[in-house]
């Protein structure tokens, strides 16, 4: 819930989102001239890690992250895919809807299994 509220705060777009033990994947989309990307990632981890350490007494976040920039649909629905498949990958459950935590907050994760073929992800 942080990091959607972090998102729409920010003028981003979730496309997909896999939660993960040791780290997390989002694939986002700037929706606006002002969406910063780097003010969205020291957003949410700052105010995750404050919950955390106040209930743990523990970092939560490394200090850096890796991004990486797409610019043609076919590579973010790739891209998008990847990040669903994420838990399949390290073993978790099979079926996506057994694990709770990998989605999207802009279609279903069939609709963008169907665009795994050259369909573009919705343009905000």
């Amino acid at each position: 819930m942080q990091f959607r509220q972090s998102a729409a705060v920010h003028h981003f777009a979730n496309h997909a989102y896999s939660f993960m033990l040791d780290h997390v994947h989002f694939l986002v989309e700037g929706r606006q001239a002002d969406s910063d990307l780097l003010e969205l990632v020291r957003n949410w981890k700052s105010e995750t890690s404050f919950h955390f350490k106040r209930t743990t007494r523990r970092h939560l976040w490394q200090r850096s992250y890796y991004d990486h920039v797409m610019r043609d649909a076919a590579d973010m629905a790739s891209s998008a895919i990847y990040v669903l498949d994420n838990p399949s990958r390290a073993g978790l459950p099979e079926a996506r809807r057994q694990y709770p935590f990998v989605g999207s907050d802009t279609l279903t994760i069939d609709e963008i299994r169907s665009r795994k073929l050259g369909g573009p992800l919705p343009v905000y």
